[in-house]
C-alpha cells in the first residue's frame, strides 16, 4: 500500500518535470530550420513587405529603393532567425541562420547589410531596444539551457526518488533552480520583444512586428509546469514513503529450561 502511495505521489513531480522538459526542448529548436514545424515557432515576427527606408548618404539622406527580391519577413527564435516571403496569406520561409550561443536579434542592422545602406534618422526607441537585446540575449539562452538541463537531470533521477527521500530533496533543489532559470528566461524574451515591437512599429521603417502567442505558451506553460515540478517535489519530501516492504519475522519460540 505504501509503495503504491509512494509511486502515485512521485509521478506527480515525474510527469510535471517531463512537461517542462518538452516545452524547454521545443523552445530551443523553435526558429532553427526552415523544415517541419521549426518556422513556426518564433519569438518576434517584422512584416517587412512595405519597408520604407531613409538612408544617409553624404550630409543627405535620399529614399532607398527595396528590391522585389528583398524577403518580406524576418522571424527571431531563441539563437537564429528565419526569413522568406508571403505568397496568398501564407509565409514561405526560404532560409534560416545558423544557431548561435552569441546571437541577437538585430532587424535594423540585416536591413543596412542587405541593402547595403545606412538608415537615416533611427530612432532612440529602435537604438535602445537593441541595444537591450544585445545585452540579456546571452544570458536568456543560458537560462533556457539551464532550464532544460536541469529538467533532464530531474527525470534521469526520479526513479531513485521512489526508495530515497535525500533524492527528493536534491530533486526539489534542481527543481527550484530550474523553475527560476525558466521564469526569468520567460520574462526576459516576453519583456525584451515587447520593447522591440514597440520600438519598431512606431519607427519610419513602415514594418509590422507582431509576436507569437504559440512560442510564448511554450515558454510560460515551460515555467509554470518546471514550478510545480518543484512544489510536487517537495510534497514528496514530506508525504512520500520511501521505506521497503519487509516481510515480518518469524517468531521464534526457545525451549523453556526445567530445572
Amino acid at each position: 500500500m505504501a509503495a503504491g502511495r509512494t509511486c502515485l505521489i512521485i509521478s506527480f513531480p515525474m510527469l510535471a518535470t517531463l512537461a517542462a522538459l518538452a516545452l524547454g526542448v521545443f523552445v530551443a529548436v523553435g526558429d532553427t530550420k526552415d523544415s517541419s514545424f521549426l518556422p513556426d515557432l518564433w519569438f518576434m515576427r517584422i512584416d517587412t513587405s512595405d519597408l520604407s527606408v531613409t538612408a544617409t548618404e553624404g550630409s543627405s539622406s535620399v529614399t532607398v529603393s527595396v528590391p522585389s527580391s528583398f524577403p518580406d519577413f524576418y522571424t527571431t527564435g531563441l539563437w537564429s532567425y528565419c526569413y522568406g516571403n508571403t505568397s496568398a496569406g501564407s509565409d514561405a520561409v526560404t532560409a534560416c541562420t545558423k544557431p548561435s550561443a552569441n546571437y541577437y536579434f538585430n532587424p535594423l542592422q540585416i536591413i543596412e547589410d542587405t541593402l547595403d545602406v545606412t538608415v537615416a534618422d533611427v530612432s532612440d526607441g529602435v537604438t535602445n531596444a537593441i541595444k537591450s537585446v544585445k545585452k540579456a540575449s546571452q544570458a536568456m539562452i543560458a537560462l533556457y539551457i539551464i532550464a532544460v538541463v536541469l529538467s533532464f537531470v530531474e527525470l534521469v533521477t526520479s526513479v531513485c526518488a521512489l526508495h530515497s527521500r535525500f533524492t527528493s530533496c536534491c530533486n526539489f533543489l534542481l527543481g527550484l533552480v530550474a523553475a527560476a532559470a525558466f521564469i526569468a528566461a520567460s520574462v526576459m524574451s516576453t519583456v525584451l520583444y515587447l520593447l522591440m515591437k514597440k520600438a519598431f512599429n512606431d519607427s519610419a521603417l513602415n514594418v509590422t512586428v507582431t509576436l507569437n502567442h504559440t512560442m510564448y505558451g511554450l515558454t510560460w506553460g515551460g515555467a509554470l509546469a518546471s514550478a510545480l515540478a518543484a512544489v510536487f517535489w517537495l510534497f514528496s519530501i514530506f508525504c512520500g514513503s520511501t521505506r521497503r516492504s519487509h516481510s515480518e519475522k518469524a517468531l521464534v519460540y526457545e525451549p523453556v529450561n526445567h530445572y
